[in-house]
């Protein structure tokens, strides 16, 4: 599992995510900031990258939390 990451950009985008927040929140703290990962090629009205980090920013995370998630970097592209 040490090399396990997990992208995250599409979590706010489909189903009841906002009623779930505080669970989604718990979640990705419970797999660790550092191996969550955003990135979004999606490029559709209505599902634009800008519109996935809107619906995204509304999860209860600290602006710490985002900061960290934000700046991740996959291993494999740096």
């Amino acid at each position: 599992m040490a090399r396990v990451y997990f992208d995250i950009s599409g979590i706010t985008g489909i189903g009841r995510w906002k009623e779930r927040g505080e669970l989604i929140a718990t979640r990705v703290r419970e797999l660790g900031l550092g191996r969550v990962l955003y990135g979004s090629d999606g490029a559709v009205p209505g599902n634009t990258p800008r519109e996935h980090w809107t619906r995204f920013r509304q999860l209860p995370l600290s602006d710490a939390e985002f900061r960290t998630i934000e700046g991740n970097i996959a291993p494999y592209m740096k």
